[in-house]
């Protein structure tokens, strides 16, 4: 009987929130379920195109730069032309360009086809976090935006698994799954959800606002400093947080040799279990805490998971590690989004959201390339004891940052 009051309680927190937040976990659920593409894109350009590592390697990089402008021109467009069209739209270019795949045969042209169909899906991503802000308060943001959280995850942690069946004689099937849900989440936004951010009514009722909604998004950064900040902030968190499919795995495999693959598959999926299970208990615990702080909580929890990667001899050792990483995981994650968006001016959420997006996520970019160098030097679990140490310090900086 009280742990049944207790989930009540924890599920407590997304009652109430406005009715478009329900319809954005359901689009981003049902989108994220049929991501079916993404997790295994080297495989299809090396088992089923043909490429070599070398090449593959290559087109993904190539992938990941050219997602970036995609991502400012989403922001751009988002704040200037509205949000709904955007995630609309854009979220049909890729359905249709994956129809496109789904129905050609398997060649070099389906490669790029691929990464066209990745740009594309990048655009509306600073669009979904400006429609929560749009709908939502900052007694309600950290509910709304752990709700689409979860509903990324619930879908995260199917998709892949789908995939990784389906891949090996149903290649046709994914592309053309990927595309049905990719439309259907569109459908579900389109009937539901009106664009509350509408610049031409702005325009009539605000002049002035209308005017600062004109302003460069570079001046308006210039203007809020601690927005920089923050962001360099989180790219050390994010430095940190990539070393989870990179320099762990690698200390498993000094401890369980040819074993450790399948025992790092075993924490990925004990990843997904806490962060769906785990996720409303942490929001309900933290709510009455400044971001900020949850923020600086998550970068201890990251530190204690590579002290303990660091101390690893056992399965144990690595579990206990990567409850500390995912637990850090779903505090940051929400308050990262609701951070940029209180710092945010209404005009510019998506606008600043892509830009600090771009910076955190340089600090993922760069974490293997630097710590590969630093574990060859130094070995992987002293580097593993760095990036600790990394990690208290983002979340010490953090934890000081002045919100307003």
């Amino acid at each position: 009987m009280k742990t049944k009051k207790k989930r009540e309680s924890m599920l407590e927190i997304y009652r109430g929130l406005p009715g478009e937040i329900y319809f954005l976990f359901i689009a981003r659920a049902i989108s994220c379920l049929g991501r079916f593409i993404a997790p295994v894109l080297a495989l299809i350009l090396t088992q089923k195109i043909g490429m070599d590592v070398g090449k593959a390697g290559v087109l993904v990089t190539s992938m990941i730069f050219l997602q970036a402008p995609c991502v400012l021109l989403g922001g751009k467009l988002a704040d200037s032309i509205g949000r709904k069209k955007i995630i609309c739209i854009f979220f049909a270019l890729a359905a249709v360009i994956y129809i496109i795949c789904g129905m050609m045969p398997v060649c070099m042209e389906m490669a790029y086809l691929m990464i066209l169909a990745s740009c594309f899906s990048a655009v509306p991503s600073s669009a979904y976090d400006a429609f929560v802000a749009d709908y939502t308060t900052e007694e309600n943001r950290q509910a709304a935006f752990s709700l689409l959280y979860m509903g990324t995850n619930i879908g995260c942690a199917i998709a892949p698994a789908v995939a990784g069946v389906l891949l090996e004689n149903h290649l046709r099937i994914m592309f053309l799954g990927d595309a049905f849900t990719s439309l259907l989440a569109v459908l579900v936004l389109a009937l539901n959800i009106h664009d509350k951010y509408d610049i031409k009514e702005m325009q009539k009722k605000d002049k002035k606002q209308a005017e600062e909604a004109k302003e460069s998004v570079f001046l308006v950064l210039r203007e809020t400093p601690q927005l920089i900040f923050f962001s360099i902030i989180m790219m050390l968190l994010f430095f940190t947080y990539a070393q989870w499919d990179f320099g762990l795995p690698l200390c498993m495999a000094e401890v369980f040799g040819e074993k450790s693959a399948a025992l790092y598959g075993t924490l990925a999926t004990l990843n997904g279990i806490i962060v769906i299970f785990c996720t409303p208990l942490i929001v309900s615990l933290t709510k009455n805490m400044r971001a900020a702080h949850v923020i600086g909580l998550g970068g201890i929890l990251y530190a204690l998971c590579y002290v303990m990667a660091y101390f690893g001899k056992s399965m144990f050792g690595f579990v206990l590690s990567i409850i500390f990483l995912t637990l850090g995981e779903i505090c940051i994650t929400i308050n990262y989004s609701v951070m940029v968006v209180n710092l945010s001016k209404p005009t510019h959420i998506a606008r600043i959201r892509s830009v600090v997006s771009i910076i955190s996520d340089a600090g993922t970019c760069m974490s293997p390339l630097l710590i590969g160098y630093l574990i060859e030097g130094i070995g992987v679990r002293l580097a593993m004891l760095v990036v600790a140490g990394i990690a208290a310090f983002g979340a010490v900086c953090v934890c000081f940052f002045k919100e307003k």
